[in-house]
């Protein structure tokens, strides 16, 4: 019960739990915890690697499921995702005006718009008349990744959709270019 009221006074974006916790369930914590805060994202680390645990918490719309012992690349690679995530949720959110004023949005707008370019901390800098440090610094802040994770995520996307939106992926042959990294063919 105490995590359920930690919830509720902290009301945090991203909540990190095993299903295995004290009094409750975490499965049956996430429940209760929805019916508050639909939009917080949950992951789960947890030992239990049974199918029921996981329709289970996939019934409950959580984020990402982990097992234990945790990967650590993989659990960086979930948090920085949603870390993405959060931060286009909160540009999505916000009123055109104010999305103008702010040089982050004016960065990943940038970025979206040139995915398939050689894009780098110098180019940004060159196009937007600002430090490299500095943009890296502001990606850091307002987004909570750093530059290149970021661009790696977009393009990945990008190229998920692709992918997706193409008959290549059905037909089992040939390749594709990804987006915005030159040379690289992923054969299918």
């Amino acid at each position: 019960m105490e995590a359920l009221a930690q919830i509720d006074s902290l009301c945090p974006d991203i909540v990190i739990m095993d299903i295995n916790i004290p009094i409750m369930n975490g499965l049956k914590l996430i429940q209760l915890s929805r019916i508050k805060h639909p939009e917080i994202a949950f992951v789960i680390v947890s030992g239990y690697d049974d199918f029921s645990y996981c329709r289970e918490a996939l019934r409950l719309q959580i984020t990402d499921y982990i097992l234990k012992p945790v990967n650590y690349e993989e659990f960086g690679f979930c948090i920085d995702n949603l870390k993405i995530s959060l931060f286009e949720q909160r540009v999505a959110a916000e009123e055109p005006a104010a999305q103008e004023e702010r040089t982050i949005n004016g960065l990943t707008r940038y970025l979206q718009e040139h995915l398939a370019e050689d894009i780098s901390l110098s180019v940004l800098a060159e196009q937007f008349h600002l430090n490299p440090q500095y943009i890296s610094q502001l990606f850091k802040s307002e987004i909570g990744v750093g530059f290149l994770t970021y661009l790696t995520n977009i393009r990945m996307e990008k190229a998920k959709k692709l992918l997706l939106s193409t008959s290549l992926h059905r037909r089992g042959g040939g390749a594709v270019r990804l987006w915005g990294l030159p040379g690289l063919y992923q054969g299918f």
